[in-house]
């Protein structure tokens, strides 16, 4: 193994000893079905899986925005049922906030549910088994070098769209199946790792989702938001693109209110003595908590809510809102503005009561955030596997 190849993209090079092939050397791929949506059902044991499916990093994601199909459709299309094992890749990017493009997983079914490929979805089949691992092709097309370069093998002006010609074309280092093997029972163990410190996340999120139920059901009284002894509700400004900079002071958020979309050096708010509420006014239904002496900017498309008086929790006035605002129905279509939050009334506990639900709730997003930062560890891990084996 003398020779070595070098792939160059952007000045980002990677090295390896290993000959390099095209993906159709020992795989095909398979386009799933154009389901339409006239063949949509309300509710069945059938999921249509969609790229929407696949999250940022080839994390799978359910839930999102099910749709259901027929349940005979498992038989009448079963060339398309996704099974334990499979690897799947989205073929096209309709939100490039996703990162859809180029990001393969092994696929993981569940004992209830079938899930049926969509057209938009490509399944890698008919594996050589005796020149490649497939839990190692889910590996090797993860790592960071190989999406990074099919990301920029996509095309359109719109929406990013992969083809198939291009994917079979796309080369990966091809080591023996023994380093084959380390490297996929390496990465195994860090997976596993990530999935029961995912767990330990979810559990938490359970654990303060049902202590804020209670926390509501416990409530005696109630108090409207358009009450301005106790809250001030305001919507942020209008901020320009030439004002946005990666050297900005401030994050400002917009109608997502969990991620900030840029930085500014200019003030709207000047006190952040006190917690915050914000919510985003026209996208999708959101609500969070800036704490305390996090100073931000909200735009024209972020409501932000501040306590005046020593009665509430933002942690709870947050939940109730979260939860008031879906009974509503807030959406794109209808505007979170401030007269429908004013509209909205809150049932109040006791602050004591609060206040110990807070104190416990604090203590379990403190180790959600350590959990969180740990597990964005493990893909420097496991690119530093695959550059062990492979350079």
């Amino acid at each position: 193994m003398s020779k070595t190849y070098r792939f160059q993209l952007k000045k980002v090079k990677i090295q390896t000893k290993w000959n390099v092939f095209p993906l159709k050397e020992f795989v095909n791929l398979q386009n799933g079905f154009a389901f339409k949506s006239a063949d949509y059902v309300e509710s069945s044991n059938v999921l249509n899986f969609r790229q929407a499916n696949i999250r940022l990093k080839g994390v799978l994601d359910l839930d999102y925005k099910k749709t259901f199909l027929p349940d005979n459709f498992s038989e009448k299309y079963k060339d398309f049922v996704l099974k334990d094992g499979d690897i799947v890749i989205a073929m096209t990017d309709m939100n490039s906030d996703l990162n859809l493009l180029a990001i393969p997983t092994i696929f993981k079914n569940t004992s209830r549910t079938t899930f049926l490929l969509n057209q938009r979805v490509g399944k890698f089949i008919n594996f050589k088994l005796d020149k490649i691992i497939p839990s190692y092709l889910n590996s090797i097309l993860k790592s960071e070098i190989s999406r990074t370069q099919l990301r920029n093998l996509g095309f359109g002006s719109v929406q990013f769209n992969l083809s198939k010609t291009d994917l079979l074309n796309f080369k990966i280092p091809l080591p023996t199946l023994d380093i084959q093997q380390k490297i996929v029972d390496e990465i195994e163990v860090l997976e596993k790792q990530e999935q029961d410190l995912q767990n330990i996340i979810l559990t938490h999120k359970e654990h303060i989702n049902t202590s804020l139920e209670t926390l509501f059901n416990k409530a005696t009284k109630s108090v409207r938001l358009s009450d301005t002894d106790i809250f001030e509700t305001k919507i942020g400004k209008r901020v320009l693109k030439s004002e946005i900079s990666n050297q900005g002071k401030y994050p400002v958020y917009s109608a997502n209110v969990f991620e900030p979309f840029g930085f500014i050096n200019k003030e709207l708010l000047t006190d952040f003595s006190t917690s915050s509420v914000v919510w985003g006014i026209d996208g999708d239904w959101m609500v969070n908590v800036i704490p305390a002496n996090i100073p931000f900017y909200p735009t024209d498309h972020c409501g932000y809510l501040r306590i005046k008086q020593p009665i509430a929790k933002a942690r709870y006035i947050a939940y109730c809102l979260d939860k008031e605002g879906k009974q509503i129905g807030f959406s794109r279509t209808k505007r979170a503005s401030i007269d429908r939050i004013e509209g909205i009334k809150i049932p109040l506990p006791t602050m004591a009561e609060q206040e110990k639900v807070d104190v416990e709730i604090e203590n379990l997003e403190n180790e959600i955030t350590e959990f969180e930062k740990q597990i964005a560890e493990i893909p420097k891990q496991k690119e530093a596997i695959l550059k062990k084996y492979l350079e």
